[in-house]
């Protein structure tokens, strides 16, 4: 179980409207208890920065407002999009064509289509929706994946970005 009740997940406008639009509603989400650095007390900050909500959204916000075309974050986060959309393929929850279409619609996206949206989640609430099988990318760090998580199991956090903590 984390330490704290609520998880929380960074992902892209786009992400969320495939996901909305297309995969019925569920979202592939990675998520973590901490929202940034600064809820990680000292002694336990062991999260990759590329495991942080505020982090990742950080990188996003950067790209997405600035319109730049080879932002980082917005290409690893263009990699996940068409790793997701092979994923659905082979689920068979989109077909060939809106596959085909799918990918253009990534590869073609302006940076504002990857503005940043903060979900978060109770985490007694989707605890059996967690993949077990998955393991954090370093030891003792807390990253959990949610293949499926159900809109209606989270919210959509407002916050103004700055630099992260």
């Amino acid at each position: 179980m984390p330490p704290t009740r609520f998880l929380y997940s960074a992902n892209s406008y786009l992400a969320y409207k495939l996901n909305t639009d297309f995969y019925y509603g569920f979202h592939y989400v990675w998520c973590s208890p901490f929202y940034d650095l600064e809820s990680i007390p000292p002694v336990d900050q062991v999260n990759p920065p590329s495991s942080l909500p505020c982090e990742i959204a950080w990188g996003l916000y950067q790209g997405a407002s600035r319109g730049d075309e080879n932002n980082p974050t917005i290409a690893q986060n263009k990699l996940g999009l068409y790793k997701g959309i092979d994923a659905q393929i082979a689920k068979q929850t989109i077909s060939v064509d809106t596959g085909k279409y799918l990918r253009e619609l990534v590869k073609d996206a302006k940076p504002e289509l990857f503005t940043p949206m903060i979900y978060m989640m109770n985490y007694d609430e989707v605890k059996s929706l967690v993949d077990p099988s998955v393991k954090p990318q370093k030891p003792f760090s807390s990253e959990i994946l949610i293949p499926a998580l159900p809109r209606d199991k989270f919210e959509i956090m407002k916050r103004i970005f700055g630099p992260p903590a």
